[in-house]
């Protein structure tokens, strides 16, 4: 017995892709009459019981609730402490008499002498060490062009 409305006399195939993989209802029942057998349909259950009972029942409940929340705010709630205000370091100190053009020259120099170093080193190196390396010896040769441009502004050549 072919199910109904089939043109072929076989199954409605379905081009909507929301109800492809499921037949109509229809379908079901044509199914189980081909079939020799009844459709069973499986009753969802009831969800379980909840246990009405308060955490604060007995003392002993309410205490162990405590150390519960004690335990979470500890490990989900970061601490509360401000970290004190940074402050440099007098180890080392620029004498604040230094002309510009002095610290310029000076900053221009260590600039260089780190694009070197870091040029050298990279010569040691392969593979991605050696790409990473570069790339820091670029930013570095970056900075000491900028100096060297604030060099050239505060002081003119010639």
């Amino acid at each position: 017995m072919a199910p109904s409305g089939a043109p072929d006399g076989g199954w409605v195939r379905s081009t909507n892709l929301r109800t492809a993989a499921t037949l109509p209802f229809s379908s079901v029942l044509d199914a189980a009459q081909i079939k020799g057998t009844a459709p069973v349909f499986k009753v969802t259950p009831n969800p379980p019981e909840t246990d009405p009972a308060s955490p604060y029942e007995s003392l002993d409940s309410k205490k162990l609730h405590e150390a519960a929340e004690r335990a979470l705010d500890h490990y989900l709630i970061p601490p509360k402490t401000t970290s004190p205000p940074y402050q440099t370091s007098s180890m080392f100190q620029v004498n604040p008499s230094t002309d510009t053009e002095s610290l310029l020259v000076n900053a221009s120099e260590s600039l260089g002498s780190a694009s070197v170093m870091l040029g050298d080193f990279a010569a040691l190196l392969d593979g991605s060490q050696r790409k990473t390396l570069l790339g820091i010896a670029q930013v570095v040769m970056l900075g000491e062009l900028a100096v060297n441009q604030v060099l050239d502004n505060v002081v003119p050549v010639g």
